[in-house]
């Protein structure tokens, strides 16, 4: 009896060591292979199924370093960052006070709350915000080899990527640099066609006209599948309103005029603009954009072949188009008339050239007004995220891959002590409960 007694023991604890062996084999593959569940309706804590096919083809490393203070910002942040650790082992990050931490800040060219950046593959992006796809974006950039060059045109007295005065474009090269990109003049009379390496050419606010020779230069540059981003002032000839018109663009021979921006206690010479085109890059923007003289820009009817035309942005309908320069420049006064265009009116269109298969072959980005992308404007209200966002698109950055909006993330995980229980009330608790119930019945029946 004793005999067959200590079997049963014997078995019972032989049984008892192996469920607990597989309990540790559990515990580890759950340690090391750790699983979100999203319990939303709407699966608004689901990364996108194109954010998981960036994530599943990284193989290098990502760090993300987030600057927010302790907020909503900061909450927000960490919810998504959270989404993306758990999709993939490759990213990490941190999120760091800028002002407990100024000297990371000013080396990452952190300007305000919520910007982040994103370092891998030797290369690094920052983002304005902590978003799915902001960090999509910055991620793809990094995979891409080597840089992408933007020439900024010389020689017509552009403003210059070089000038930290308040008409300068230092602010922009900044931004454009931290993006990754690499900035440098080009003054086209000394070449003869523009570098094979040009990823965009910029025209910033000339003040002569550019010559036959240069406009065949942009001719030639567009027809190889070119882009060219254009910001034009009021009553200054360019010598490229026939260049544009080839491509269906009307250059105003006019200054906007915006009521609605004296209401904002600005002056009517700065339109403010709040309406958007259907672009992809400025799907869900919402910022108002500020324009201190500006001209109008129309599209020609009908267009040219193969020419597609999209507004980007136009002013309210309380602007107009101003026509008599004269008046406007000697009494500094501007009245709606028979031959001005009342608004809305577009203040800057985006232009596609098609090739036989209706695909995109050259692109342009074309602006009635250069001051908003000055050190004096361009950190006003939504100005730098306009001007970055539209030149993406002609660098074909926005265009990469595109994610319906969601409502913003709120993922709630688990803390490492609810994690535990989680654990080890289902998998070890109660079993190690039932298994002990079992046991004691056991015992009992043999001893009855």
């Amino acid at each position: 009896m004793r005999k067959k007694t200590i079997r049963y023991m014997s078995g019972t604890g032989i049984g008892i060591v192996v469920f607990i062996g597989i309990l540790v084999i559990m515990y580890m593959i759950a340690l090391n292979h750790p699983k979100v569940y999203d319990l939303t309706l709407n699966g608004r804590n689901t990364l996108d199924v194109k954010t998981r096919n960036i994530l599943n083809s990284l193989d290098f490393d990502v760090n993300v370093i987030a600057f927010c203070k302790n907020d909503n910002l900061r909450k927000e942040a960490k919810d998504i960052l959270d989404l993306f650790t758990y999709a993939t082992r490759h990213v990490k990050y941190k999120i760091i006070d800028p002002d407990v931490y100024p000297g990371e800040a000013k080396k990452y060219a952190i300007q305000r709350y919520g910007q982040a950046v994103v370092i891998g593959n030797g290369k690094q992006q920052r983002i304005d915000s902590v978003s799915e796809q902001n960090l999509d974006s910055a991620i793809l950039k990094l995979k891409e080899p080597g840089e992408k060059t933007i020439y900024f045109i010389t020689g017509h007295g552009e403003r210059d990527i070089g000038d930290t005065g308040k008409d300068g474009l230092y602010t922009l090269r900044n931004a454009l640099e931290s993006d990754n990109y690499k900035i440098k003049k080009l003054m086209l009379v000394r070449t003869k066609a523009i570098p094979k390496d040009a990823s965009l050419v910029a025209i910033v606010g000339p003040k002569k006209p550019f010559l036959p020779v240069e406009t065949r230069e942009l001719n030639d540059y567009l027809k190889k599948g070119g882009n060219i981003f254009i910001a034009l002032e009021p009553m200054e000839d360019t010598g490229l309103k026939g260049f544009l018109a080839a491509y269906g663009v009307v250059v105003g021979n006019d200054m906007i005029i915006d009521k609605f921006s004296r209401i904002l206690g600005g002056d009517y010479l700065i339109p403010v603009v709040s309406e958007y085109g259907d672009v992809e890059a400025l799907k869900g923007f919402r910022y108002a954009t500020f324009f201190p003289t500006a001209r109008s820009l129309g599209i020609k009817k009908p267009l040219p072949k193969d020419i597609v035309i999209k507004w980007l942005a136009r002013t309210s309908n309380q602007s107009w188009a101003e026509t008599n320069l004269d008046r406007l420049r000697n009494q500094g006064k501007a009245k709606l008339d028979s031959k001005d265009k009342k608004g809305p009116v577009n203040i800057a269109l985006f232009v596609k050239k098609l090739n036989k298969k209706g695909n995109s072959r050259a692109r342009l980005v074309v602006f009635g007004d250069s001051d908003f992308l000055s050190n004096a404007y361009i950190m006003t209200s939504g100005n730098e995220d306009l001007a970055m966002n539209c030149m993406n698109v002609l660098l074909g950055e926005q265009e990469l891959v595109v994610i319906r909006k969601k409502e913003s993330n709120h993922l709630t995980p688990l803390t490492p002590s609810q994690a535990s229980l989680m654990f080890w009330i289902p998998v070890v608790i109660v079993p190690c409960i039932v298994l002990f119930i079992g046991i004691s019945v056991f015992l009992v029946r043999r001893r009855a």
